[in-house]
């Protein structure tokens, strides 16, 4: 995606994506081509590229690999890139790199952060920006006259990630058991035959339902079917700006551990 600065538009290009591919981290890897065939149908040229790594809904994390490209080609555009990492600290398996390094000495290179989601705080709305440019900080600081973190908000979350020692040993256990419950999400889909999509990141799971469909059903039917027959309640893809319907992500976190081995007897009961 990228977004038109003063239209604040959103310029989409098709990729096609087909069979097996669809649950394979690569496939969702952003390239360059399609990059600049984006960028080239622009009705004015695009300032700012989004990415959202770990991703939201696929959990994958992008190599360093193709991260470096993307700066290096927002770079050459004069354009700005804004990396999304509320999901940086839950990481459950290997392979995140983060662009917080190259947003401290890259003027046009930015990372959102927030406390929602490693840490279970959304009630606290607390977010922070890295950046190295003071054009960009000058105004979220006066936007900071608006919309202040309260006092005592600030004296909670200093005090809470003061004690470093707690902080690791919170998300070191926090990960622990999320890599538990995503492994066990696994072993409950290869019993009844669901495909998904491997990941590192996140608290969910990406599951491809597409054999699940019936004819002429719509993915909105499925999930609808999904809640009635087997009381499985998850995000449709179509929601998420997925293209091919019959994809659902699958959130294995939000439950206690009694619903959580009910979610697994249903995954099971779809066979």
């Amino acid at each position: 995606y990228a977004i038109d600065h003063e239209k604040a538009q959103l310029l989409q290009e098709e990729v096609e994506l087909e069979g097996d591919a669809l649950t394979r981290a690569e496939t969702y890897y952003p390239q360059i081509e399609d990059l600049e065939r984006a960028y080239q149908r622009g009705e004015k040229k695009p300032k700012v590229l989004l990415l959202t790594n770990p991703h939201n809904p696929l959990g994958i994390c992008m190599p360093k690999s193709v991260l470096d490209g993307l700066v290096e080609w927002a770079m050459g555009k004069g354009m700005h890139v804004v990396s999304d990492e509320i999901y940086a600290g839950s990481i459950h398996g290997q392979g995140f790199y983060s662009l917080a390094g190259e947003a401290s000495k890259n003027q046009n290179v930015h990372v959102v952060y927030a406390l929602s989601k490693d840490l279970g705080a959304s009630g606290l709305r607390v977010g922070a920006l890295l950046s190295s440019n003071e054009e960009v900080l000058a105004p979220v600081r006066k936007l900071n006259d608006l919309c202040q973190v309260s006092s005592t908000t600030q004296q909670l979350v200093e005090k809470m990630l003061g004690d470093k020692e707690w902080v690791a040993g919170f998300l070191k256990e926090n990960m622990r058991l999320v890599r538990r419950r995503y492994e066990r999400v696994l072993e409950a889909c290869n019993k009844a035959g669901i495909k998904y999509l491997e990941c590192d990141g996140g608290l969910y799971v990406w599951l491809d339902l597409r054999p699940w469909m019936r004819e002429g059903e719509t993915e909105k039917d499925l999930g609808s079917r999904l809640i009635k027959e087997h009381g499985l309640l998850m995000t449709p893809g179509e929601s998420m700006d997925m293209r091919c319907d019959g994809f659902f992500r699958l959130v294995f976190t939000a439950v206690g551990d009694a619903e959580f081995e009910l979610v697994l007897e249903r995954l099971r009961g779809l066979a």
